[in-house]
């Protein structure tokens, strides 16, 4: 087998589980979202609406404020070790293990393909 040939199938096989893990971190954040809107009506995060209006009507440090708040709770919500809310609870630690094998997979598969490519030499 050419070294080439699995530099390529390595490259394809790491963007579609990256490509995978996307989809999974979307899933769960617009769940997320979803519960967050039901709960506290608008959320406790900002909306695209909001933060649109807000940049047409010329506000900055205001829509500033507001993208810097919605990565705060982002972050609260993804880092945050006491979730009150068990539904959130539940998909924070889904997040936190798509996060994680985001990472750690590719990094898995690089050192396995470096290995194979070492022994094919």
């Amino acid at each position: 087998m050419n070294i080439d040939k699995l530099n390529n199938f390595g490259f394809y096989l790491i963007v579609g589980i990256e490509v995978f893990f996307i989809y999974k971190y979307a899933k769960y954040w617009m769940q997320i979202l979803s519960i967050l809107k039901e709960e506290d009506g608008e959320g406790s995060m900002f909306s695209q609406k909001s933060l649109k209006d807000t940049a047409l009507r010329g506000n900055l440090i205001r829509g500033y404020g507001m993208i810097f708040s919605n990565m705060s709770a982002s972050a609260r919500i993804l880092f945050s070790s006491k979730i009150e809310n068990p539904k959130i609870a539940v998909l924070a630690k889904r997040l936190r293990r798509t996060v994680f094998l985001a990472i750690l997979t590719p990094l898995i598969i690089i050192f396995v393909l470096i290995f194979i490519a070492a022994l094919m030499q």
